[in-house]
């Protein structure tokens, strides 16, 4: 493939985004995350019925991170140097489940189980950054939010499904739908385009890194992101528990996912025109303030509708603060490290944060209950929500 004169071109006007094009990356987000809605939301339901108690549980909740925080870089660093994202995408998405469906079915053991998750961390953790780096480089940030949406669609379906399968066949079905949904996504990602190549870069891996924590204002909202990000990871891993432990009906439960992945949509597809009119400093502050909102709700024991119209806020939380992170990455990069910045983030938000909220959480969840987690969540929400406040007023959108 010849190489491409990066320095005249920016990274929509590598790939012009046909139709065809377009569907081509939609389709392979909306089958990849097929494999997130069938597994994520249950996996802590799936270990519970092994034996581990809710402690334990986010002992081993918290090995997907810690890989993810040591593994994520070099994965970064490893395709910024030799440009190889669709086979890095190939090997996880194979190795991961693959991984589950040797080791996972006769555990029990929290050390095996650990080990095993810990196995499928090496493979997984960088999926979500590597396919967002890639499509951005493919799209640029406002084009993004309308093919991720995509993902959203395929997680919500997929999420609702397998909460009947698990309610009706056992939650041992949660290894063969991974199979499924992963056989799937592979075709999604045979598919997508082909990514320029733009040549080998000189830059060394350590100076990759540095470039990026050289700017001073994306290392404070990294910070301030993480600890939003807590939260989130909180909610993530324990929001399963905390509802069966209500008694609330578990057939809901896809029903609940369902609805929050699909509140994703409409701002996903909003968020690159957000993003430009107001910047993405102040749509993680508005995404900040909505994530204090719901944790406030779901620490006073709501009512079952109330706890699924809550859903509804996910998209303005969630899928804003992805979009706005994703974009804030893009910024600080350029074309030597630009899926190294992306890993830098996402090493930081869904390595960092997911240990201290698999944790934290867990610890909190067994010792005091989901109440006092979400209460929890709420004050170090808030924190972050000043922090961003702070660096607002004081300048605006930085970036």
């Amino acid at each position: 493939m010849p190489k491409v004169n990066v320095q005249s071109l920016k990274p929509s006007e590598l790939a012009p985004v046909g139709p065809a094009r377009y569907a081509r990356m939609s389709a392979y987000y909306f089958l990849f995350y097929t494999t997130v809605g069938v597994f994520s939301p249950y996996y802590s339901l799936f270990l519970r019925s092994h034996g581990p108690n809710d402690t334990q549980i986010g002992r081993v909740l918290a090995v997907i991170p810690a890989v993810g925080m040591l593994v994520q870089p070099l994965w970064g660093v490893l395709n910024d140097r030799y440009n190889v994202p669709r086979r890095s995408l190939f090997v996880g998405m194979l190795m991961g489940p693959l991984a589950a469906y040797l080791l996972l079915p006769n555990l029990h053991s929290v050390w095996a189980f650990a080990f095993a998750t810990g196995v499928m961390a090496i493979f997984q953790t960088s999926l979500i950054p590597l396919s967002d780096s890639m499509t951005v480089y493919n799209t640029g940030i406002r084009l993004y939010g309308k093919i991720r949406m995509f993902g959203s669609l395929g997680y919500a379906m997929a999420a609702n499904a397998a909460a009947l399968v698990y309610q009706y066949f056992g939650i041992h079905w949660l290894i063969p739908s991974y199979l499924v949904a992963t056989a799937l996504a592979l075709f999604g990602l045979a598919g997508y385009p082909s990514t320029p190549w733009l040549g080998r870069r000189e830059v060394r891996g350590v100076h990759r890194l540095s470039s990026v924590l050289r700017n001073s204002q994306f290392v404070q909202i990294l910070v301030l992101s993480f600890l939003m990000s807590v939260t989130q990871w909180m909610n993530s891993n324990f929001f399963s528990l905390y509802y069966v432990d209500l008694g609330r009906p578990q057939s809901w439960l896809g029903l609940i996912y369902a609805l929050g992945a699909m509140s994703e949509l409409p701002l996903f597809f909003l968020s690159g025109r957000l993003i430009q009119k107001i910047g993405p400093l102040r749509v993680l502050w508005l995404s900040t303030a909505v994530f204090a909102f719901r944790w406030a709700v779901l620490c006073l024991n709501p009512p079952t509708v109330v706890m699924i119209l809550l859903q509804l806020l996910h998209g303005a939380s969630f899928g804003l603060a992805l979009a706005a992170g994703i974009s804030l990455a893009a910024r600080v990069s350029n074309e030597s490290n630009r899926v190294t910045s992306q890993m830098v983030y996402s090493a930081t938000n869904t390595g960092i944060a997911a240990i201290i909220g698999s944790l934290v959480g867990g610890t909190i969840f067994d010792k005091a209950g989901g109440s006092v987690l979400y209460a929890v969540a709420f004050v170090t929400c808030f924190v972050s929500l000043g922090g961003f406040t702070w660096m607002v007023k004081r300048g605006g959108d930085v970036f």
